[in-house]
């Protein structure tokens, strides 16, 4: 081996060491963060990444273990152990047995400028929903809609020409349905399923990219966790709270509310991006009460937009009777 190659494989060694070593501190630094989260957006935008820094401290653990740098390695496995523990909890319980009858609802954003309404469509027509929360509905994917509209006689909407618009189609009757206007004009839905005694509501919340736009944020979802107090029914939220589970903001609505994360037996299934699996995070949310039960959860494949659908199959836990609306074989 020659002196020359020799030099150049010393100082490859030196630099891959130095970029592991630099990518466990960034992956730490990034962990650590989330304790700030409410301090900073930046910081709040770091924290988001959590999975991604567990697995870059995992990676980083086994090269400090195989290249016998056992105090970088202690480092990185604790940082490591602690990241994944702090999410792990959605794989730990079982999905409840069903109750009784079950129903299905589909969250999706549609994204305003997504031309893919064909896919849009063909994904609604497959989940078949007997209800279903769009995020992001403009005029132009109202319009879009109708060839699914006629299988919904119950909408509920207020498109819009920003990113905001919204709207509910439902297979069962409303006994009440408004549009209440939050933060920021931004709309909120709250209805109720008349035969099922079911209040639902649904969100899109600002995305929380700077200081003002992280407050207004937390205050949509503060707002959302007021009116779900206020109301004594089984509950179901569909939302994109442009939080990841593990937000100090989201942690509050659950705690707040004593509403439960739908992905708890089912695993994280991240929704955006929805054309990145490595980058992609939990944003989008279906969250329910303690006497609604989620026996199926899973997220649907791309449609155009940056989010991916989410689907629940769930029913109540006192099983109790309650009119089915579909005709073909009744409720799922």
């Amino acid at each position: 081996r020659s002196p020359r190659r020799s030099a150049l494989l010393v100082q490859a060694r030196r630099w891959t060491w130095i970029f592991l070593t630099a990518a466990a501190v960034f992956a730490a630094a990034g962990c650590l963060s989330g304790a700030l989260g409410d301090r900073w957006w930046a910081f709040e935008a770091l924290w988001a990444f959590r999975v991604q820094y567990a697995w870059v401290l995992v990676v980083t653990a086994a090269a400090f273990a195989v290249g016998r740098r056992w105090l970088r390695c202690a480092i990185a496995g604790t940082f490591a152990f602690a990241a994944v523990l702090s999410f792990c909890d959605v794989w730990l319980e079982d999905p409840p047995p069903a109750a009784g009858p079950q129903w299905r609802a589909l969250l999706l954003n549609v994204s305003s400028w997504n031309p893919g309404t064909a896919a849009v469509l063909d994904y609604i027509r497959k989940v078949d929903p007997d209800l279903m929360v769009l995020l992001e509905v403009t005029p132009k994917w109202m319009k879009a809609l109708e060839p699914v509209r006629s299988a919904y006689p119950e909408v509920l909407a207020d498109p819009r020409e920003d990113s905001f618009g919204i709207a509910l189609f439902s297979r069962l009757p409303l006994a009440d349905g408004r549009i209440v206007v939050a933060d920021a004009g931004v709309p909120v839905i709250r209805a109720v399923l008349r035969d099922l005694g079911l209040a639902v509501f649904g969100l899109h919340a600002v995305p929380p990219i700077g200081g003002e736009r992280l407050a207004l944020r937390n205050a949509q979802i503060d707002r959302l966790a007021t009116l779900v107090r206020d109301t004594s029914k089984p509950v179901l939220v569909l939302c994109d709270l442009n939080a990841v589970p593990w937000s100090p903001a989201f942690e509050r609505l659950l705690q707040t509310t004593g509403l439960r994360d739908s992905r708890v037996g089912f695993g994280l299934q991240p929704t955006w991006q929805a054309d990145s699996w490595l980058l992609a995070l939990p944003i989008d949310h279906a969250l329910t009460s303690a006497d609604v039960l989620v026996h199926r959860r899973e997220i649907g494949p791309d449609v155009g937009s940056d989010h991916r659908g989410v689907v629940v199959e769930f029913s109540f836990r006192d099983g109790g009777e309650r009119r089915p609306h579909r005709v073909e074989g009744g409720p799922r």
